[in-house]
């Protein structure tokens, strides 16, 4: 009895696993075809897979795509609904590279969130605006700088040689770019 439990349980996982990295390379697939909507779709779907809410790396790289289509959409509070989750994670498994990664998607929601401010668009910001205060694109852009700093630092990407050399050149990058404005 206890050996088809097991053999029950195994299959299962296995459905899981599968039904995961289906939904991620059918959401790769709409992505790089433009069809952001459906990338949205897939990856949504992939992230409430049990095989995916065990495996908290997974997990985060598919929010940190998620964001980042949604930020291209425009849905600036779902994107930074799901990397609020991503972080957390993050926080908890205490890995560097996908912290970082976090942070840095994260900066680029606030960024898109003062551009659209600019232009005197909403997508949701109010409700977001609780966390700065005041709400302003001054405020914005220090979140920003403090969001990178966090990141660099945590990447240890004033090392000579740094161990995710090319996700330390993105991060530099966005912060020389930040300082431009």
């Amino acid at each position: 009895r206890q050996i088809c439990v097991l053999i029950i349980s195994f299959t299962l996982s296995s459905l899981s696993f599968a039904s995961y990295q289906d939904s991620i390379a059918k959401g790769k697939d709409a992505f790089q075809r433009g069809q952001l909507v459906r990338a949205v779709q897939h990856w949504v779907g992939a992230l409430s897979t049990p095989a995916l809410k065990n495996n908290p790396k997974r997990y985060i790289d598919t929010s940190v795509r998620l964001a980042a289509v949604y930020k291209s959409l425009g849905r600036l509070k779902e994107a930074y609904d799901v990397l609020q989750r991503a972080e957390g994670l993050a926080n908890q498994i205490k890995e560097p590279a996908h912290q970082a990664s976090v942070l840095m998607q994260l900066s680029d929601v606030y960024i898109a969130m003062r551009n659209f401010q600019e232009n005197n668009m909403d997508c949701k910001m109010r409700q977001m605006s609780q966390k700065i205060t005041p709400f302003t694109p001054e405020k914005i852009l220090e979140t920003v700088e403090n969001l990178l700093k966090e990141a660099t630092k945590n990447m240890s990407c004033q090392k000579t040689e740094p161990d995710y050399p090319l996700l330390c050149a993105n991060l530099l990058n966005r912060q020389g770019n930040v300082l431009l404005w």
